[in-house]
């Protein structure tokens, strides 16, 4: 239900950055990782300046998807390198 919502939201309001993101965690909830990643992309094409979230949430999907080396190695490189 939440995950409807927050899609009608963004049909009304396409530029909502904070329910972009909470479409975002509500998909990891519900165990769909390629829908968050697309979402995810968009809200990093919306707003770059916010790489701190881009680069947690995305690291949050790959541990979800069971992928740890995947989430080290971007977590690292985004923000050391």
């Amino acid at each position: 239900m939440a995950i409807f919502l927050l899609q009608k939201q963004l049909q009304e309001q396409p530029n909502n950055q904070v329910n972009r993101l909470a479409l975002v965690f509500a998909l990891l909830n519900a165990d769909q990782y390629q829908q968050r990643v697309k979402k995810l992309k968009i809200l990093r094409q919306q707003a770059p300046q916010r790489i701190d979230f881009h680069v947690i949430a995305q690291v949050d999907i790959e541990l979800a998807d069971n992928q740890p080396k995947t989430g080290i190695k971007n977590f690292t490189t985004s923000f050391i390198a």
